[in-house]
């Protein structure tokens, strides 16, 4: 007992429910004993039961590489014909959002963010995934949260829709589920798309499915571009530029100022353009940086900023870009409004608390 209690550097009980009896110890005892005491030394959380000869050890690890050194070290400490059995498992911290995403463009497809509750799940994923067309392999993290069983079967129904556009994408957070499908599909189409798969998801699963606005067909001498930002920090940008280099910096600056998987681009390349066009573009572009919602519209003639700001300074932040970035002859309009972000409530916690909290993940960093 005294051992036992030496071996566990935290305050942890040690109950003493031990027997003792006269008779023979049985054949190598006391190696036994000593690698299920090394065993209780190496893990945090385990149970291990002794018999005659044989050691059994599970556990949980935080960790696959903490895994590897609690097995390594019971291995080390074995001796002679002791039998050691193993089960240690990697504890699995809580995922939330539980999500998965994939995305389509140019017939392109790539798993961009993936959560699964176990090895078995990701090998499900990847076998779907490469069964319609998506480029494997792509990592999957593994954790506790799956929503049901119904997730990995949710997914494939969604996959094979996605598959069959040539662009688009598919988010599933939670039991949320968002369908991008490509500008220009027909109306009709997307309707009946959209009822059949209503019935094919499961009741848990709520679908929201999103039919780009077709943009106008741009005429030289138009020259037009529009980029929108949603409450939730979606971008939308349409329009035309004048090459595919310009093209990809806008995009690129885009996803860097917004997050990749919240850009939805429909750009057509138009030539003959104004010379600053792709200045006019991007600086209309950084404005919206400064909004919580918004839109900017972007023409020959001028270029028109409206939504929402949660910064004091934002309207006169705004006039200032435009200003700097603009020629001194271009036109434009600043329509925003500020309101005041909502403050979250913290937790105030007394001083007595504060330092009982602090203890407590002291004791549990040291273990």
């Amino acid at each position: 007992m005294n051992k036992l209690r030496s071996l566990r550097s935290d305050e942890t009980t040690v109950s003493d429910f031990l027997e003792s009896l006269e008779m023979p110890a049985p054949e190598n005892w006391g190696a036994t004993m000593r690698l299920a005491l090394g065993a209780v030394e190496y893990t945090s959380h385990a149970k291990i039961s002794v018999t005659p000869g044989k050691v059994s050890v599970y556990g949980l690890a935080s960790t696959r590489k903490d895994r590897e050194k609690i097995l390594t070290k019971l291995a080390r400490h074995k001796i002679g014909s002791v039998k050691l059995v193993t089960d240690i498992m990697v504890s699995r911290s809580a995922i939330q959002p539980f999500t998965f995403r994939a995305v389509k463009t140019d017939n392109i497809g790539y798993i961009d963010t993936c959560a699964v509750d176990n090895e078995s799940t990701r090998e499900q994923l990847s076998t779907l995934v490469e069964a319609n067309g998506f480029n494997t392999p792509f990592y999957c993290q593994t954790g506790l949260g799956m929503p049901d069983e119904n997730w990995v079967g949710v997914i494939e129904t969604y996959m094979k829709v996605l598959g069959n556009f040539t662009s688009g994408s598919l988010t599933i957070t939670d039991t949320e589920i968002t369908l991008l499908v490509p500008e220009g599909t027909v109306q009709q189409d997307f309707d009946i798309l959209v009822a059949r798969l209503r019935k094919k998801t499961p009741a848990a699963y709520q679908l929201k499915a999103i039919l780009p606005e077709a943009s106008s067909v741009f005429e030289a001498g138009q020259d037009k571009f529009r980029v929108t930002l949603s409450p939730e920090g979606f971008v939308q940008l349409r329009g035309v530029l004048p090459d595919e280099l310009s093209k990809t910096t806008v995009t690129n600056i885009a996803k860097a100022r917004f997050g990749r998987d919240k850009v939805y681009t429909a750009i057509k390349i138009f030539p003959d353009l104004l010379p600053q066009w792709p200045i006019r573009v991007i600086t209309g572009l950084e404005t919206l940086s400064f909004l919580k919602r918004g839109s900017v519209s972007i023409t020959d003639a001028d270029i028109v900023l409206s939504g929402m700001t949660e910064l004091e300074t934002g309207k006169s932040s705004i006039t200032k870009l435009f200003s700097t970035k603009l020629n001194p002859h271009d036109s434009y309009n600043i329509n925003t409004f500020f309101q005041r972000p909502i403050k979250k409530k913290l937790l105030k916690l007394s001083q007595v608390a504060c330092i009982k909290k602090l203890d407590a993940l002291l004791k549990k960093n040291q273990n």
